[in-house]
């Protein structure tokens, strides 16, 4: 679907700034009677450090493997957002496992946790293919945006890369059969042709993609990335995902960034999510140069690849999501979510290649006796199981599956597309007499979140939460 993002200080509704057709006036920050307490309790499964919050009083506590946060009571004005911020790292890639077990059985949350730094031989090298779209919906801002992204890509990339471009419309042109090494002269060459496309003809993305999976595998040790920038407005999408989950090699990833006003959101992330990559939506307003900036925080530095995850053990074996493991990317934890239905114990394996082809293998055990754990745990594979189902369905509906989404989303209190939360009031129903009532309007004064006293937030949600506080709501899950 499209993205619809209000502005600064507005609320929308429908469309209409909510702001634009009431008069409100901002009360000097008084304490509301609404004070709040907040504890956090962090597990990271590793030694936790340097806790602290820029945006509030704190007082911490360190205890043999976790640290406990609360709310230091000068502080407890609900005005604004509570970040938290701790550091994992170590001089060292690390592996950790967290478990939770309850009737509906055992589950585990499996963290890479990437080192504090690396050598630049310890990343792997990448093959880099651009892939744009010059079609004529791309015309404008669009196609302006793609070329500003391209020019901050390609000046990023690490020494070792290479990299080459492919543009597509209703044909296919590249600036080189086969990957560039990365040189001022090439990158020179690359920003010139960047320069020169321009948007026309239809949106050919079968092309595209063909021409990609016609190249050879990426070399034992590379890692082959393919950057995809597109509205995704085609009208073969189950040709194109079928096309990638059947044929992209197992050394490739698909990256793949919205641009445009009206981006096919959900084929962007399916690509994304089958080529074991990662999705940017580039709003028509954003910075190129800062979305450009933020993907190669996330993704231009991949210290561990083609990533495999194994149940050692008796009994059934683990369900874990996702089913491909991404990558793993210095200052980019990866983590995974499983369940094993018996509670049996058992071990993991997790395994990889790691910079100069070496092998990097890790076994963790897994323990379920403690029927407890954090609660948390089980819900988030619930919500990594449903979100395979789902991905399953494109264009479709199963029976089964849908099914099979409406009984993990109850089983682990989730909301889904076939299941909502309803509240209903403890006061019981409000019997009416029948008779014509007169509206009143009254003002009431609302807190909202800082800072400098702009409304930067969503307040509506604020009305909503002191709503259900008074009203001691509860919340229940129904089938649709």
């Amino acid at each position: 679907g499209n993205a619809f993002k209000p502005s600064v200080g507005e609320q929308l509704l429908g469309g209409v700034a909510y702001a634009s057709h009431h008069n409100l006036t901002t009360l000097p920050a008084t304490r509301s009677g609404h004070d709040i307490d907040v504890s956090v309790e962090i597990d990271a499964g590793v030694p936790i450090s340097e806790v602290n919050s820029p945006s509030h009083s704190v007082a911490i506590q360190a205890a043999s493997s976790t640290v406990k946060v609360q709310l230091a009571k000068e502080d407890a004005i609900p005005n604004q957002d509570l970040i938290l911020r701790y550091r994992v790292a170590d001089a060292s890639t690390q592996a950790t496992v967290l478990t939770q077990s309850d009737q509906r059985g055992g589950h585990f949350a499996t963290y890479l946790i990437p080192a504090l730094e690396y050598k630049s031989n310890e990343i792997v090298p990448k093959d880099v293919v651009f892939l744009i779209d010059t079609s004529g919906s791309q015309s404008g801002a669009p196609i302006e945006q793609s070329q500003e992204l391209m020019r901050q890509f390609i000046n990023g990339l690490n020494p070792n890369d290479s990299f080459t471009i492919i543009d597509f419309s209703n044909r296919t042109t590249q600036l080189s059969p086969k990957p560039l090494a990365n040189t001022p002269a090439n990158r020179r060459k690359a920003i010139a042709y960047v320069n020169r496309l321009s948007a026309n003809g239809g949106t050919e993305l079968m092309n595209g993609i063909d021409t990609v999976l016609d190249f050879p595998a990426a070399p034992a040790g590379r890692l082959r990335s393919i950057v995809l920038l597109t509205d995704g407005l085609i009208g073969n999408d189950e040709q194109i995902i079928a096309k990638i989950q059947k044929e992209l090699k197992p050394g490739n990833r698909l990256y793949s960034f919205g641009v445009g006003t009206s981006s096919n959101r959900f084929l962007i992330n399916r690509l994304a999510e089958l080529g074991r990559g990662t999705a940017e939506i580039l709003a028509p307003n954003e910075s190129a140069e800062e979305v450009a900036a933020e993907f190669f925080r996330e993704i231009n530095n991949p210290v561990l690849t083609n990533i495999e995850v194994s149940w050692i053990g008796s009994g059934k074996e683990a369900e874990i999501y996702p089913l491909k493991a991404p990558d793993l990317f210095a200052n980019q934890p990866l983590v995974l979510f499983g369940r094993k239905q018996d509670r049996s114990n058992g071990k993991l394996r997790i395994s990889g290649i790691a910079a100069g082809g070496k092998r990097y293998e890790k076994i963790l055990n897994v323990n379920f006796d403690q029927v407890s754990g954090n609660g948390a745990i089980a819900q988030l594979w619930g919500r990594a199981r449903i979100k395979d189902l789902m991905n399953q369905m494109y264009g479709y509906e199963n029976p089964d599956a849908v099914k099979a989404v409406t009984d993990v989303a109850l089983a682990y209190n989730l909301l889904s597309k076939y299941t909502a939360f309803v509240a209903v009031s403890d006061q019981g129903e409000i019997e009416s007499d029948n008779t014509e009532a007169k509206s009143e309007d009254k003002k009431y004064p609302v807190a909202v979140p800082e800072p400098d006293q702009v409304f930067a937030q969503i307040f509506s949600l604020l009305l909503f939460g002191i709503f259900l506080a008074r009203k001691r709501l509860k919340l229940l899950l129904m089938i649709k």
